[in-house]
């Protein structure tokens, strides 16, 4: 993110060993948009991975892999986009919020959530990724 140019801050939580990402790029001072999604995954001791879960693996045209859905998929493509929107001349930010412990009570976010104010302007709205039965709501 910082290599494209994005303004980014490490958002410590209270438990000192894990951080909230939050990053923007454009004007941060005017209303726009944030990609938020979580880092965190649920263990992997399940017996029926039939490969290993952290390892990315394609079949056909789709890739299989902890985390993939729900949320290292939309992290990936709202990453991916980096480069190209680094290169526009936006006129309102997109912002990247991605919080920790989502999956063990999401406690990560309402730090991240608390310090908005001072990140940016009042959000336009917010893009979640996280997948709800598989389809977007």
């Amino acid at each position: 993110l910082r290599q494209h140019g994005a303004k980014v801050t490490l958002l410590p939580g209270p438990e000192g060993d894990r951080s909230n990402l939050f990053a923007t790029i454009g004007p941060a001072d005017v209303p726009g948009y944030i990609l938020s999604g979580h880092m965190d995954v649920v263990p992997a001791g399940e017996p029926q991975w039939s490969s290993p879960p952290f390892a990315l693996r394609r079949e056909g045209e789709r890739l299989y892999g902890r985390g993939t859905t729900d949320m290292k998929g939309f992290l990936a493509a709202a990453l991916a986009a980096v480069s190209k929107l680094a290169g526009l001349r936006l006129t309102k930010p997109v912002h990247f919020a991605f919080s920790y412990d989502e999956e063990i009570g999401c406690r990560g976010v309402p730090h991240l959530i608390a310090r908005l104010p001072e990140l940016c302007a009042k959000p336009l709205g917010v893009i979640v990724g996280e997948p709800s039965g598989m389809r977007a709501v």
